[in-house]
């Protein structure tokens, strides 16, 4: 996947001043995979730790800007990554409002609740991922960060979420565990996709919608499962979605993936999400049972009607909100 274009304001600066758009701290070799901007946008950003089913958030508006970056061949930890960018917050003026790590934050519940471009270009460790939100006071108004740092076996992940009237970004001003830094006035590298970051493999032949899908935007639905009226019980059938992924699942034993249920809105959310994490599990056990996938391989979750894909005001889009999707972990 290749980064947009780069505009000539992403060359790199000698000093990044608190005035200053261009934010340093990304550690040495640091690649940009993917960027989007919008001119205006309105995000939620999480604030707090998920709490039970709960989880606060800020309504924040203003230019956005997005990025993924992998830094390869790292033994850095997670803590390791995200230290310096902190520091590079905090030399351009931003203050801490929330950090916390993969369980302290709410684990699976409170990654899915965050925004982030999708694999292959950001890879989140549900075991091991870290989330740090600050802002700054500018003249123009206020700017927010969000940094969601995670890790596979052999590279590091960092996202990156600006938003404000400054347009805040990364740069690959490099800084050094030690604390020590070095500039360079040359254009941020850019992704080389011939070079050790391949793509994730695609099934053969003429292929897979589902899989195709989940490869390039991280998450597909499950298209035709059936479940037992008012239950989370599979019914008897042979669902082709199951046997397309298992098939790629089989032939590439490093996937690992989340079943993430979903409902309409009727009904409370607890009942909701319990029967939408019931729904999931019953997916994986059937992956496992029929298919041969093995369940250290899957993890099951649900969100209830906390993320639609339609309208629940009629039954057409509560039909399709009733759903399991398939979320890719990760390679490992």
């Amino acid at each position: 996947m290749k980064p947009r274009a780069l505009a000539p304001c992403f060359l790199l600066c000698l000093a990044c001043s608190a005035a200053s758009a261009q934010l340093s701290g990304l550690p040495a070799g640091a690649r940009l995979e993917e960027e989007q901007n919008a001119a205006l946008e309105d995000l939620r950003l999480p604030v707090a730790p998920l709490a039970g089913n709960a989880l606060e958030t800020k309504s924040v508006q203003g230019a956005v800007t997005r990025q993924a970056w992998q830094v390869p061949g790292t033994d850095l930890s997670t803590f390791q990554i995200l230290s310096p960018l902190k520091e590079g917050l905090s030399e351009g003026g931003f203050e801490p409002l929330l950090e916390c790590k993969d369980r302290d934050c709410g684990g699976f519940g409170f990654r899915y609740a965050m925004d982030l471009l999708p694999e292959p270009a950001m890879h989140v460790d549900l075991g091991d991922f870290r989330y740090f939100l600050a802002k700054r006071e500018t003249e123009q108004g206020l700017d927010y960060v969000a940094l969601v740092v995670s890790r596979s076996s052999d590279r590091g992940f960092i996202h990156f979420t600006g938003v404000g009237q400054a347009e805040p970004r990364l740069t690959t001003r490099s800084r050094d565990i030690d604390g020590s830094s070095e500039d360079s006035l040359r254009p941020m590298p850019r992704a080389d996709t011939s070079s050790d970051t391949p793509a994730l493999p695609l099934p053969s032949g003429n292929g897979s919608t589902l899989v195709g899908t989940l490869v390039q935007t991280g998450r597909a639905v499950l298209e035709g499962l059936n479940f037992e009226t008012g239950s989370s019980r599979l019914t008897e059938d042979d669902f082709e979605s199951l046997q397309q992924l298992a098939d790629w699942m089989n032939q590439n034993p490093e996937i690992r993936i989340v079943l993430v249920g979903h409902t309409d809105t009727e009904g409370a959310l607890a009942s909701n999400i319990e029967l939408s994490r019931a729904r999931a599990k019953a997916v994986r056990d059937r992956l496992a049972q029929q298919y041969g996938i093995s369940g250290t391989r899957m993890d099951a979750e649900g969100v209830g009607y906390l993320s639609p894909i339609s309208s629940n005001a009629g039954e057409s889009g509560r039909t399709q909100n009733r759903r399991v999707e398939v979320v890719l972990s990760g390679p490992q």
